[in-house]
């Protein structure tokens, strides 16, 4: 009987919603589930704080085990980070500091299953994804945004079902502002 390896899947997540809607807390438990290493990249000092800080300035920095964090910096962490291997990387509210980079952040989302790296991608609504991601997103993890959905229509496969489930989701939220829903990507 021959035996079929199954191919190893790298995932981009993009975990969209306003202030307060429970991001954080559900991409934590995601983390801390997964019992892999994870390297949360902020442009935000003051957040993510409990995780030890890696400058990502020699090899041994990505060594590491566990959940660490990195202080976004730009033109210096997005050609160190394509050495990151076998984990999970968050990218959490860093669209001003990729959008220079775009082509160095799409050869990392293409070569993602050769390197065996998730992706995660926070950010507060729609517009606030650089759209180098869009095409590699394998699920939305949709909270309360306002956020225009339009505004990304060319790069969105199943526009259509996203303002749906949009519109659905806003109105839970009006009960339970951690209501949320997963979307199905196009990898």
């Amino acid at each position: 009987m021959n035996r079929i390896m199954e191919e190893r899947r790298a995932k981009l997540t993009i975990i969209l919603g306003t202030n307060g809607t429970g991001k954080t807390t559900l991409l934590r438990r995601i983390l801390v589930a997964s019992n892999q290493k994870c390297l949360v990249v902020t442009p935000h000092p003051n957040e993510w704080t409990d995780l030890e800080t890696v400058e990502l300035d020699k090899p041994e920095d990505f060594m590491f085990t566990g959940l660490r964090r990195h202080i976004m910096k730009r033109n210096y962490s997005i050609p160190r980070l394509k050495f990151f291997k076998k984990g999970i990387l968050v990218f959490d509210d860093c669209k001003t500091f990729i959008k220079p980079l775009d082509e160095d952040i799409e050869q990392m989302m293409i070569d993602r299953r050769q390197n065996e790296v998730d992706y995660f991608y926070v950010a507060h609504g729609f517009t606030r994804v650089p759209p180098v991601f869009y095409p590699y997103y394998s699920e939305i993890i949709l909270f309360k945004t306002n956020d225009s959905v339009a505004a990304r229509k060319q790069y969105l496969l199943d526009y259509d079902t996203i303002i749906a489930t949009q519109k659905r989701i806003n109105g839970h939220a009006q009960k339970n502002p951690h209501y949320m829903e997963l979307i199905k990507g196009n990898q």
